[in-house]
């Protein structure tokens, strides 16, 4: 019986002191991974980022742009000038605000000829004056303006020092009538020729059209329709031109003050020669002087 007992005794202790069994792994997938084997992604790691259409990738939960335009794209058409144009097609005249670009100095050599240019634009955002008018040694200016969707415009000399070549295709008076481009741009061309070395104008006006900042608080102006720009014109002319042409026009005068002078002079050489016998004979009167 004692030795059954010691027996037994042995055989627990070394059942306790035994290698323990090792865990086995779970078949479920933890937080941050896939079902073992599925090729994703290894158990507990990042969830990869998402490949774009240009090839690089964003970070999950981001959204991603569109497409990048290429450089150097034209921009898109202006909504405005569509809606305009399209009112025009439907026979709606309507006042749309723009800017006018003209010349506001010109210079012109004598008897040589340069050309007038002018432009509406009715664009959101217009170009420079001096990058929409040719006016060589001069200067460009520009007017904002209320227009519709058909322009009448004429340009006619201050005096008879410049002429304006007349086109075939203008109207009764000199005006022509343009209608505005898809752009929202209409322009006009003139051939200018100094006949005469003297400085002068040119007047530009344009009907139906309302300067805005002449019409502000003046309802007369506004119901006129019709807006006028002046150009200073400067002929380049030698001495020489200038001081015929002065004489060319002063020469009436000149004449008519020498005329005066020769009139005059020869009445008083008259009037001596009359009375110097006179004085030498020494003519006395009643009184007893000599005259």
């Amino acid at each position: 019986m004692t030795m059954v007992l010691l027996l037994s005794g042995c055989a627990a202790d070394g059942a306790d002191s035994g290698p323990q069994p090792t865990a086995v792994p779970s078949s479920q997938p933890t937080t941050g991974g896939g079902d073992e084997g599925d090729g994703e992604g290894e158990p507990g790691s990042e969830p990869s980022a998402e490949p774009t259409e240009g090839g690089g990738q964003v970070e999950p939960g981001l959204p991603t742009a569109g497409p990048t335009p290429e450089p150097g794209a034209p921009p898109g058409p202006d909504e405005a000038v569509a809606r305009f144009q399209e009112r025009c097609e439907e026979g709606v005249e309507e006042w749309r605000e723009g800017k006018v670009d003209y010349p506001s100095e010109l210079s012109v050599p004598v008897e040589g000829a340069v050309n007038y240019n002018a432009a509406l634009d009715v664009r959101s955002e217009p170009l420079p004056a001096d990058e929409v008018v040719d006016v060589g040694d001069g200067a460009a200016a520009s007017e904002e303006v209320l227009v519709k969707c058909t322009v009448a415009a004429r340009l006619t000399p201050v005096g008879d020092a410049l002429s304006v070549a007349e086109e075939p295709t203008e109207s009764v008076g000199g005006w022509i009538v343009q209608e505005f481009s898809p752009k929202g741009v209409v322009e006009w061309s003139w051939t200018v020729t100094a006949l005469e070395p003297v400085d002068q104008q040119l007047r530009l006006e344009l009907r139906p059209a309302i300067v805005v900042e002449d019409a502000a608080g003046d309802p007369g102006y506004a119901s006129r329709n019709l807006a006028s720009f002046t150009t200073d014109v400067t002929v380049e002319a030698s001495l020489l031109h200038r001081t015929a042409y002065w004489f060319e026009v002063n020469w009436p005068l000149i004449v008519f003050i020498a005329t005066a002078i020769g009139a005059g002079t020869l009445a008083v050489v008259t009037w001596w020669r009359k009375i110097r016998p006179r004085r030498k004979a020494g003519v006395r009167t009643t009184d007893g002087r000599a005259t």
